[in-house]
């Protein structure tokens, strides 16, 4: 059986979670009788192929990465590219891990007319929310079906306009709709008016998923649920989540015995982005005491410290806020390889989530190596934090809460040791590739 595993990018250009959850399903499955190879565009001139890990990787040529969620009425950059090295490949089954212009409904639907099996993996939660969070107009989990009137007051809450223009605009014969959007209104009406015709759209694209997808695999519950709102079918969806790379595994394997920290050290890893909440941790961090002995260790995408010239405007502010601050460590991104050597350093993880997580991974991974997490209460970090058992909730935009939270963490070190006994077994990928077996051999 061969399965040919799509993506938006790949290693080791890119390298975040769908990335290494992908590299690792592959690897944790080579005890099946499997052949896997990866798909992927890359931005170049020309496409290539390269071996990776056991296994071959294709990319056809794109001049840019398309991220947009909305599905395209007409082919995406780089699609015959695609499809010729589809046909080449000749697989049972077509696995697909995105959902974006660049690797989302024109490539299922290619595989499928194939005569491919066709799954797809939701990684992220703009797959069932046209604001790409599924956090409502008042910073709280959205449940709610996706449909005109709930979506239109939730877009109009983001860009700051009034919700009590969703009834009369989302009213508008399309033929008037169509009129007013030539004309040339200030943005935030002209956003306005598109976006009737952006969340049917919307809509449309995950009916589209339902008729092009054989199975459609959620990592985690609040996705599941998410998905279900959305009218996707319950029987062609399976929760599935994710899990440890071996990788990691056999690194902590060998690993000495976690060090006693002098300070509470408190780590952070992940983007530097707000939805990944590093203000508020900082703010957090930077208002306690003189006297709490504490250490904070960044090491973030986009954030790296020997590059302070070429950081965006969201990491230039936190880099500002770290400098000056004994307390505060910065440090480079770390490669995957080096993860188990850094996670060792910390007595808790923070993961200061300020959108739906599906994972992440890093909580898995912290719990791997023994470290318990402080964390949002939200989304994926809530499925897999057992608060005051193998770590600990916080609300996840309260800043006075992490503030609280910490101090008490760092005053009294058996609080964090007693949650480190907390943490139970851990899922890894050997789990998931055993569940995604089982589904591959449903399919063919």
């Amino acid at each position: 059986m061969k399965v040919l595993h799509s993506l938006e990018t790949f290693l080791p250009d890119g390298c975040g979670g769908t990335e290494i959850y992908t590299q690792s399903l592959i690897t944790s499955l080579a005890g099946f009788e499997l052949a896997h190879e990866v798909i992927a565009p890359i931005v170049a001139t020309q496409g290539c192929d390269y071996p990776y890990d056991g296994f071959k990787v294709w990319r056809y040529p794109v001049t840019q990465a398309d991220q947009g969620l909305l599905q395209g009425s007409s082919a995406p950059e780089g699609f015959d590219d695609f499809k010729q090295l589809l046909a080449a490949q000749d697989a049972d089954i077509y696995h697909q891990h995105a959902w974006q212009q660049s690797c989302g409904l024109w490539h299922l639907k290619a595989a499928k007319q194939r005569g491919m099996k066709t799954i797809l993996t939701v990684h992220v939660p703009g797959i069932s929310c046209i604001c790409g969070t599924r956090v409502d107009d008042k910073g709280l989990q959205c449940y709610r079906p996706m449909n005109i009137s709930a979506c239109g007051e939730c877009c109009l809450h983001n860009r700051r306009l009034p919700v009590w223009l969703t009834e009369p605009v989302t009213k508008l014969p399309e033929s008037l709709n169509q009129v007013l959007q030539m004309i040339p209104f200030p943005a935030p009406v002209s956003r306005l008016l598109v976006q009737q015709q952006q969340i049917e759209k919307h809509i449309e694209d995950i009916a589209a998923m339902c008729v092009y997808a054989d199975q459609i695999v959620a990592v985690c519950q609040w996705i599941y649920n998410a998905l279900i709102a959305c009218d996707v079918p319950a029987e062609k969806l399976q929760l599935c989540r994710q899990g440890v790379a071996p990788r990691l595994l056999s690194q902590l394997e060998i690993l000495p015995k976690k060090p006693t920290n002098e300070a509470f050290t408190l780590g952070f890893i992940g983007r530097c982005d707000s939805l990944k909440g590093i203000d508020v941790l900082l703010k957090a961090v930077q208002a306690q005491p003189a006297y709490i002995n504490i250490k904070l260790i960044i090491h973030a995408l986009d954030l790296d410290p020997k590059k302070p010239e070429d950081l965006s405007e969201y990491c230039q502010d936190i880099y500002s806020r770290c400098q000056n601050d004994p307390r505060i460590v910065l440090k480079s991104p770390i490669p995957h390889k080096q993860l188990a050597q850094a996670l060792q350093q910390f007595d808790m993880l923070a993961v200061p989530s300020q959108w739906l997580e599906t994972g992440p991974l890093v909580v898995l991974e912290a719990f791997a190596a023994g470290v318990p997490v402080l964390g949002s209460d939200l989304g994926g970090i809530a499925e897999l934090v057992q608060h005051n058992q193998n770590g600990f909730l916080v609300p996840a935009a309260d800043a006075k809460a992490w503030q609280q939270a910490i101090y008490e963490f760092a005053r009294y070190p058996k609080q964090h040791q007693h949650l480190a006994q907390g943490i139970g077994k851990v899922r890894t990928m050997y789990d998931v590739a055993e569940d995604m077996w089982q589904l591959y051999q449903t399919l063919v």
